[in-house]
């Protein structure tokens, strides 16, 4: 994860097309709807949003010994924090090209502990209950896997399952066609066998 150079610094040639960003953006607003009321953290949130991505959820999260916004956006993972007495504040952004997964670390004297996983390193976060932290691993799990759809066309190459799947899909017609009568028992049979054993009535040679 990086640090975020300056608020305005991510605008410069960049594709815009959801609006200038405000509280009162209808992503933005949805998002931040459930914070109880407006802080600095969210300011300081928005400071750094962009208008070619959406913003999809933003809750308070534990990181670096003070609580902080995490943000998942459509193209980022966003974290930030205002200075305290005894903290500087921080602010780190991950593209969800990055980003592999969430993954729930338990409970810690009453927070939940997730682990945000990308391709360098494994940073640990806290929130008040498993529900916050779902909500933000509910979005970057639709972001993430809306990414690797996006790089491959939009769909997904067919794994070789050396015609498992195919044969699995015929023997399932033909118990549906037992199931409806269409088929006895001595036909199912014989059926079955010249779908698993081939017509010579062996089985396929082994290929491994």
């Amino acid at each position: 994860m990086s640090d975020a150079d300056t608020p305005f610094a991510h605008l410069t040639g960049l594709a815009t097309g959801h609006g200038p960003v405000s509280p009162h953006r209808p992503d933005i607003a949805a998002a931040l709807w459930w914070e109880s009321e407006p802080n600095g953290k969210l300011d300081r949130l928005i400071a750094y949003l962009r208008d070619d991505e959406l913003l999809l959820a933003a809750r308070n999260a534990w990181l670096r010994g003070v609580w902080g916004i995490m943000a998942v956006t459509t193209r980022r993972v966003i974290m930030v924090s205002v200075p305290t007495e005894t903290r500087e504040g921080y602010a780190y952004e991950l593209p969800v090209e990055a980003a592999l997964e969430m993954t729930d670390g338990g409970t810690d004297d009453g927070y939940r502990i997730f682990y945000l996983h990308d391709y360098e390193a494994t940073t640990k976060l806290f929130f008040t209950n498993a529900l916050v932290g779902e909500s933000l691993y509910d979005r970057l799990y639709w972001c993430v896997s809306r990414t690797m759809l996006d790089d491959r066309g939009g769909s997904l190459e067919r794994a070789d399952d050396r015609g498992v799947t195919d044969d699995f899909a015929r023997f399932r017609k033909l118990k549906d066609a037992f199931d409806t009568g269409a088929l006895d028992d001595d036909a199912l049979r014989n059926a079955t066998l010249r779908l698993f054993l081939g017509p010579e009535g062996h089985p396929p040679p082994r290929t491994v």
